[in-house]
Parts: structure tokens; C-alpha cells; sequence
């Protein structure tokens, strides 16, 4: 019976004060009542602690945590921190200025806990002051066969909203991975669809609403070289993922190469700083492009350590021609969908009928 399903709302909070009365309030909200909300906290200086403290006193269903000193900072950390806490049977992870429509819980429950599935997807929409105010979807909906392929060019089928996921399949797949600075949401459902998950996506209204403005209060916000060097292992570790699969390993492994180098070619790198795994990865770029390995050129680039390594230059200038001609046969979808007309009267109607 749906009255004794508990559903746990997984929120990472950094300096989140703008946003996060209405996040919760949006949770609160919902016509489905037994859930429970996780909080963690990334070491926020502002004031949303305080306000999130002032909510729990009120709202038993609301918890807050700590990530704790010996783990390093991120949404990654702060997510599995909130997935070892739940308790819910079911995991929908919500960012700290993104809201869900009042139906949200009701509808997803209804549909996942009938089933066998691990979880189920459905749409997302954006927002910038309230929902309803914009008609763009995160992406079209496309086919379930076509989803790896999608997440690996970063063309995201999904947010990490959309989903409701059974815990016991997160648990399986051991959460988000707790070194990721950035790119995290991406490696998690790319190596969620790696694990032949049962899943599901669903055709309806939008349910979730991610906030789009310019703010530098995110958690994951900024682009250093830290974080092309986090992107660089994760794609690093996908790529080993991939190869040692039962799919069709040679079609993702190439199309996971050109985000590889991508990532490679905006970092401010000298030949001292190529690892083996990039040797690895690099001179498999060069094979598909020219047919033969150029693993010694590669490694002749790896001993030179001056910054002016001239093999390092031609190899890296190569890279980035090939790089430019690759990615313009990739024609993605992502945030350039527009609900429809109809669906967008049909959406604010519904939002009126909650208030």
C-alpha cells in the first residue's frame, strides 16, 4: 500500500539561502505525504543553515547533516552522505534551488512501486522565478536504446531530478562517485545504464522544475583545472567501464575518446603531467584517426618535460583539429526543446489547481 512507502528526498545545501526555503517548501508541499527529507550540508557560511534548523523544528519529516571533515568536499560527498541516511525505499535527489510540482511524489510513487523496475524517469522542465515561467525542457524524448549514447556526448536525456530510483539499485551501483569535483550527475546514470538497469520513461506533464540563473553559490560551480582533471579521470574510468562490458564497447569507447579529449584539450598541460592512462587514451585517438598506434610518439612527448616540448604542441594541435570535426556531426538536443503549446497550458493549469 502506497501509505506505507517512504520516499527520501536527497538535497546537498552550500550557501543555498536564496533558494532553499522554497525547495523544501515545494517538498512540503506535495500531495503524497509519507516522505522525508535529507539535508547535507557542505560547509555553508551563509544563513541556510539557520533557516533549515528553523524548518525542522517544525517539520519532523525534515533532517539536516554535516559531511563529515575526513570527506572531501562536493555534491558527490554530500549525496552519498544523504543515501547512507535514507530511509526511504525510494531516492529522488533534488538540487537546493530546483523545485518538484505538488504531484510530483504522488505520480512517481504510484508508477515505480507497482513495478520492478530500478527506476523511472520522468520530464523536467525549467525555471528562472517560479514554475510555469519557461517552456523549456531539459531534452526531447528520445528512444531508451539511444541513451547511453546520449549521456556519453553530454547531450542529457534526463536531470538528475527526473529520476525516482529504487535505494536498493543505488546501494547496487554505490551511489555517486565520492571524488568527482564535477560532471558527477553525467557518470552516475552513465554508469547506472552500464549495470542493465530495468527502467522506464515516462510521457507526461513535467513534474520537476530546474532553476536556471547565473549564481556563484553553487556546489559544483566553477572550472578550474581541479575539475578538467576530475572530468579527465572520471571519462578515464568510464572508458575502462566500457571496454570491459558486454555492449558494444567500440562505439561508446570512440564517442567517450572525443569528450576525453575535449576535457584534455582545456587543460594547461605540460608533457610531465600526461599520466599512462592519458598515453593509454591518447594514442587510442590516434589509432582510430590514422589506423596505427603513435604510442611512441606519445611516450617520446612523455620524457620531454620543458614546457615548449614540441611533440606535446603537434600532437595536442592534431588533437584539437580533430576534436572540431568530430563534434560537429554531434547535433544534440539538450535545454533546446520547448514543451508544447497545449502541454504548457495543460502545466500552468495544473500548477493553479495545487495552489
Amino acid at each position: 500500500m502506497l501509505k506505507n512507502v517512504l520516499v527520501s528526498i536527497i538535497i546537498p545545501n552550500y550557501n543555498s539561502t536564496e533558494y532553499i526555503e522554497e525547495t523544501i517548501k515545494s517538498v512540503q508541499n506535495q500531495s503524497f505525504k509519507n516522505w522525508e527529507i535529507i539535508l547535507v550540508d557542505d560547509g555553508s557560511i551563509d544563513d541556510s543553515l539557520e533557516k533549515i534548523a528553523n524548518i525542522i523544528n517544525v517539520d519532523s519529516r525534515v533532517h539536516c547533516f554535516v559531511r563529515p571533515n575526513d570527506l572531501s568536499k562536493g555534491a558527490s560527498q554530500c549525496r552519498n552522505v544523504g543515501l547512507k541516511r535514507a530511509k526511504g525505499e525510494y531516492i529522488v535527489f533534488l538540487d537546493s534551488d530546483d523545485v518538484l510540482a505538488p504531484w510530483c511524489l504522488d505520480e512517481r510513487v504510484k508508477i515505480i512501486n507497482e513495478t520492478i523496475l530500478d527506476f523511472v524517469v520522468f520530464p523536467t522542465i525549467r525555471c528562472y522565478d517560479k514554475m510555469g515561467d519557461d517552456n523549456t525542457l531539459i531534452n526531447e524524448r528520445i528512444k531508451k536504446e539511444l541513451d547511453l549514447e546520449s549521456f556519453i556526448k553530454m547531450d542529457f536525456p534526463w536531470h538528475t531530478t527526473s529520476p525516482i530510483w529504487k535505494k536498493k539499485f543505488l546501494k547496487k551501483i554505490r551511489g555517486f562517485d565520492p571524488k568527482a569535483l564535477n560532471m558527477q550527475d553525467w557518470e552516475i546514470h552513465i554508469r547506472a545504464l552500464l549495470n542493465n538497469p530495468k527502467y522506464k520513461k515516462i510521457d507526461c506533464l513535467p513534474d520537476s522544475f530546474y532553476r536556471k540563473h547565473n549564481s556563484n553559490n553553487r556546489i559544483s560551480n566553477s572550472i578550474s583545472d581541479n575539475i578538467l582533471l576530475s572530468r579527465k579521470r572520471l571519462i578515464i574510468k568510464l572508458y575502462s567501464l566500457i571496454k570491459s562490458s558486454s555492449i558494444n564497447s567500440l562505439k561508446y569507447t570512440n564517442l567517450l575518446l572525443e569528450v576525453y579529449v575535449n576535457q584534455y584539450l582545456k587543460l594547461k598541460i605540460t608533457s610531465s603531467q600526461i599520466s599512462k592512462d592519458d598515453l593509454d587514451v591518447i594514442s587510442s585517438v590516434f589509432n582510430r584517426y590514422l589506423g596505427f598506434r603513435l604510442t611512441i610518439f606519445l611516450q617520446l612527448a612523455h620524457l620531454f618535460k620543458n614546457k615548449e616540448n614540441i611533440l606535446l604542441k603537434i600532437s595536442r594541435k592534431f588533437l584539437r583539429y580533430k576534436i572540431i570535426q568530430e563534434r560537429k556531426n554531434w547535433k544534440g538536443t539538450f535545454g533546446k526543446i520547448e514543451l508544447g503549446k497545449k502541454k504548457m497550458t495543460s502545466l500552468k493549469e495544473k500548477i493553479i489547481q495545487y495552489e
